[in-house]
């Protein structure tokens, strides 16, 4: 079933000083904080959950955190009301939740908290925290 909307509900950035020439190394995680009932009128036997999401890259430089990143969303996805309930149960329960809901929960959230922390990072003059594609040139052959 679908994801019937997205938004951010978090965004902070924040950067101490960058000395010297130091590797700075990028962690990213992001992880479902909580998931929720939502009370909406659908259709009749269909409900909806509420996924909490947080994305964070932490710059590290010399072994200590000089920046981060911290993006928080909110999904909402909506399913037969037996699946909302199984899922919710299963969370409370810190049971697994069903992979592929997760899966494209995950890849939502995680692909518009990187355009986001992209933007962020470029104002803050940090490394992006995703690798970005370069052209390389190659050399011409002298021989015609």
């Amino acid at each position: 079933m679908p994801i019937i909307n997205f938004r951010f509900t978090k965004i902070n950035a924040s950067k101490s000083d960058l000395s010297g020439s130091a590797k700075i190394n990028v962690d990213e995680s992001i992880g479902i904080k909580n998931i929720s009932e939502v009370n909406l009128e659908f259709g009749p036997n269909q409900k909806a959950a509420t996924f909490e999401m947080e994305f964070i890259a932490d710059y590290i430089q010399n072994e200590e955190s000089k920046a981060s990143i911290n993006i928080v969303s909110e999904a909402i996805y909506l399913d037969e009301d037996k699946k909302i309930k199984e899922l919710l149960s299963n969370w409370k329960a810190k049971k697994p939740v069903n992979p592929d809901v997760v899966a494209s929960i995950h890849n939502l959230a995680l692909t518009k908290s990187l355009v986001h922390a992209l933007l962020l990072s470029d104002s803050l003059a940090l490394p992006s925290p995703i690798n970005l594609p370069k052209i390389k040139v190659k050399a011409m052959d002298e021989k015609k």
